[in-house]
């Protein structure tokens, strides 16, 4: 094997390594949701879900070019970081509007 096909074979290995970091992250992040039905877990589910997605778009900005599905794979990423937040607001509207309670 001459010098390229190595560094390709490299390349390859670095970034299954890399895919496989990514999805560990997204499936921690999703998992995290577990948290959400202990008692004041719901803020730890906001914290891991967060920082498991803002990593993992980071993991994908530098893969990104490389693989067809980078940009996928960062809007991923994006949806993680927030999901939780956009979970906590609709339950406070559901909140808010079935059950009349606002903020004191």
């Amino acid at each position: 094997m001459n010098k390229t096909q190595e560094m390709t074979e490299e390349l390859g290995k670095k970034i299954k390594n890399t895919l496989i970091m990514y999805w560990a992250l997204i499936s921690t992040g999703v998992l995290s949701y577990y948290f959400s039905f202990i008692e004041y877990g719901f803020v730890l589910t906001v914290g891991i879900t967060f920082f498991c997605g803002i990593f993992a778009v980071l993991f994908a900005i530098a893969i990104k070019d490389v693989i067809a599905r980078g940009r996928l794979l960062i809007t991923l990423g994006v949806l993680l970081s927030f999901s939780s937040l956009i979970v906590v607001g609709i339950l406070a509207l559901i909140e808010i509007v079935i059950f009349g309670k606002g903020a004191p």
